[in-house]
C-alpha cells in the first residue's frame, strides 16, 4: 500500500489523569473513527506517562492533550504547559489539539493557546467531524515533512502510472543468452 493510504504516524493521547467523563468518551469514539483511516493511537493519563511518551516516540503525527475536569476550573495548567514545552522542544510543527467539555481558551495561559492548532469541544462537535480535522493536520503536518523537491519526487513516484525505470542501451543485444 502506498503511503498516502497508510499512515504510520501514530497519534498521542495525553490526559490529565482524572476521571472518566464525556472528554473521555468522546475521544474513544473519535479513535473509533480514525481506525477507519488505519490511524492508531497511544495514551498517556499521567504527567510523567506523557512526558515519557514525548520523549519516547519520535514519529507522531499529533498530539491530542484532554482536560477530563468536569468543571470548569482549568486546574491543569502545569500539566498542559510542561507537556507543551516538551513537545515543543522535540518538535515545533507537530499539530497539537486540546479537548475539553467546556469552551477552553479564555482559561488556558496565553503561551499555552498560542501553541494548539485546534481545541475540541467535547459537547458540541461529533467524531466523526473530529476525526477528520485530526485526519487533515495530520495529512498536513506529513505532506510538509519533506522539503518540495522530495515532496515532489515522492508524489510522482505515488501518482506516475509507469514504472521508474534506469536509463542504460537502448537495444538488449548485449544481454542474449
Amino acid at each position: 500500500m502506498s503511503s498516502k493510504n497508510n499512515i504510520h504516524y501514530p497519534i498521542l493521547i495525553l490526559s490529565d489523569g482524572q476521571e472518566d467523563n464525556h472528554v473521555s468518551t468522546l475521544i474513544h469514539a473519535v479513535m473509533c473513527e480514525l481506525e477507519k483511516y488505519n490511524l492508531r493511537h497511544m495514551l498517556a493519563q499521567t504527567k510523567d506517562a506523557a512526558l515519557a511518551l514525548i520523549r519516547q516516540e519520535t514519529g507522531a503525527g499529533c498530539v491530542i492533550i484532554t482536560d477530563c475536569s468536569a468543571s470548569g476550573q482549568c486546574n491543569s495548567t502545569l500539566f498542559f504547559r510542561d507537556v507543551i514545552r516538551a513537545i515543543r522542544a522535540k518538535n515545533r510543527d507537530i499539530p497539537i489539539f486540546f479537548s475539553s467539555a467546556v469552551p477552553a481558551l479564555e482559561r488556558l495561559p496565553t503561551d499555552v493557546s498560542m501553541e494548539l492548532h485546534e481545541t475540541i469541544n467535547a459537547c458540541e462537535d461529533t467524531p466523526v467531524f473530529i476525526a477528520g480535522r485530526i485526519y487533515l493536520a495530520i495529512r498536513k503536518y506529513i505532506d510538509n515533512l519533506l522539503p518540495p523537491y522530495f515532496s515532489a519526487l515522492r508524489n510522482y513516484a505515488l501518482d506516475s502510472p509507469y514504472y521508474w525505470d534506469c536509463p542504460g542501451p537502448v537495444s538488449y543485444t548485449h544481454l542474449t543468452l
